[in-house]
């Protein structure tokens, strides 16, 4: 603050302007300095132009708080790459399992798909889904996620193998395992520009990309299975019903022809529709709960539930050296 000497000096100096008491304040108070104009280290931020601006713009805007305390900002969003995310990808809780971290994947049923409708409709689906998946980061180029192109994954289907987990040791319920794999080619390529001392880091750079690209496609994928098996179950449902009503409507032609048999009761043509009605109901609900729906779980057949969420995944800085131009080993900092 300016003392009073100060402002009365400024006063005789601009009497001619009638100023006021608030302007002659402010012309006589030590011009603010931000922090990095009184840095010793030689710390360059915006130069004086930039300075200048910043400093108009304060002063058009609202006072500074002399509270110590900030205002709380509102929580963002937690997105797939989020560290509160990472800590899913620690071992597996169940018994007998060796899973180190979690590795989504979809189970499908082979009462949803059987192997002729995975190739036919499933991988194709999943390649659709891959095609128009990310976003575009420069012209005619996409990324699923920051350094992944949809042509740099591959839609992998497996048969699980039996290891002790109940959803891949039903007899049965038996299935496929699918998800989205980075190619071999693009982790050839990655580890021959890394070198030996960066392959640890590379690997493990790749593994949360593809972890990440599974986490952006798998819902989608779900989606698509959910509606295909709402159809499968529509047309199996009606099959069904259709069937178990002609057949009790037969029995009941049979009973009125020939006549009651072992305890058969004669019905009316009303009582019968009824009946047979009731019958396609039962027949419809039987073959639409014969048609399971597809599960998100880890490779080593449990669910998200049983991955603990303790230690997080530890970050990986060794990454490969990329050449300008080359978006193809553009690798992201950020983790799953």
């Amino acid at each position: 603050m300016a003392s009073f000497g100060d402002v009365a000096a400024v006063c005789l100096e601009r009497q001619q302007h009638s100023l006021s008491l608030t302007d002659l304040v402010a012309q006589t108070k030590k011009p603010e300095k931000f922090p990095w104009e009184t840095d010793d280290h030689g710390m360059w931020v915006m130069g004086p132009v930039g300075d200048s601006l910043l400093k108009k713009l304060r002063e058009r805007g609202r006072g500074r708080s002399t509270s110590s305390v900030e205002p709380e900002m509102p929580a963002r969003p937690m997105s797939p790459v989020a560290p509160a995310v990472q800590s899913r990808r620690t071992i597996c809780k169940a018994d007998g399992s060796r899973c180190q971290r979690f590795d989504p994947v979809l189970f499908v049923p082979m009462s949803m798909c059987d192997n002729m409708e995975i190739a036919n409709d499933l991988k194709a689906a999943a390649r659709k889904l891959l095609d128009d998946a990310g976003q575009e980061v420069a012209q005619g180029i996409r990324e699923v996620v920051p350094g992944l192109a949809p042509h740099d994954l591959i839609v992998d289907v497996q048969e699980p193998l039996p290891n002790g987990a109940p959803l891949f040791s039903d007899p049965d319920n038996p299935g496929h395992i699918v998800g989205y794999k980075v190619r071999k080619e693009y982790v050839a390529h990655a580890l021959k520009a890394a070198g030996v001392q960066g392959a640890k880091g590379v690997m493990t750079r790749i593994d949360r990309m593809q972890y990440m690209a599974n986490t952006t496609l798998l819902p989608e994928l779900i989606s698509w299975c959910d509606q295909y098996r709402a159809v499968k179950a529509r047309i199996a449902s009606e099959k069904a019903y259709k069937a178990a009503e002609d057949k009790e409507l037969a029995r009941q032609r049979r009973v009125h022809v020939l006549g009651p048999k072992n305890g058969e009761e004669l019905l009316s043509a009303e009582e019968g529709e009824r009946a047979a009605a009731e019958e396609g109901k039962k027949a419809a609900k039987e073959a639409d709960e014969k048609i399971i729906g597809p599960a998100e779980v880890c490779r080593c057949g449990y669910h998200e539930v049983w991955h603990e969420r303790a230690a997080a995944d530890p970050l990986m800085t060794t990454l490969p050296e990329v050449a300008q131009g080359d978006t193809s080993l553009a690798f992201s900092a950020s983790e799953p």
